[in-house]
């Protein structure tokens, strides 16, 4: 949208997911930290938007993808930590204007 919105809307009438129940959403970390969110899309792939890469892709071994919780902070047996070992950038995404992200 071009319209600028402010707002601090939540879910209204939602409910907190239950432990475990979406295991398709991944966390993108660099060095440890909470970037963007990403979405397992088949065994060994993940998508996220191209800007959450394209600063930083230099620095491929700071990343992780984190699976299996609803915590970002969460050490248990069922959460996956796991390395990138490449990425791929849509080749029509625009750094400067954030278009094809």
């Amino acid at each position: 949208s071009v319209a600028s919105l402010t707002t601090n809307a939540r879910i209204i009438g939602g409910e907190q997911a239950p432990d475990h129940a979406w295991g398709w959403m991944l966390s993108l970390q660099y060095r440890g930290n909470h970037l963007c969110g990403a979405t397992l899309i088949a065994a060994g792939f993940a998508f996220t938007a191209a800007h959450c890469l394209s600063t930083n892709i230099q620095t491929l071994q700071n990343f992780t993808i984190v699976a299996g919780t609803n915590y970002l902070n969460d050490t248990g047996a069922q959460v996956q930590r796991r390395s990138l070992i490449s990425t791929f950038i849509y080749p029509q995404y625009n750094y400067s204007a954030f278009s094809n992200d």
